[in-house]
């Protein structure tokens, strides 16, 4: 993966963050906020784009590093 450490993963929630954490110290390395409602659905693109699905609309994260 370029842009983040092995073993990342992403999540999504009630909070309206997309969080991308470090499996290793199992700790936030990257939120990302844009959400005004509760986010359902979260994945990447080709390109490892970080793309997300609320309740209010769908956001990408391009200025951000590949997942």
């Amino acid at each position: 993966m370029e842009g983040f450490a092995e073993g990342a993963f992403v999540s999504g929630g009630m909070d309206f963050n997309v969080v991308v954490w470090d499996a290793v110290g199992s700790s936030p390395s990257l939120k990302l906020q844009g959400h005004e409602q509760v986010i359902t659905k979260v994945t990447h693109d080709a390109k490892g784009r970080i793309i997300s699905g609320s309740q209010d609309k769908y956001e990408s994260f391009p200025d951000h590093p590949s997942y």
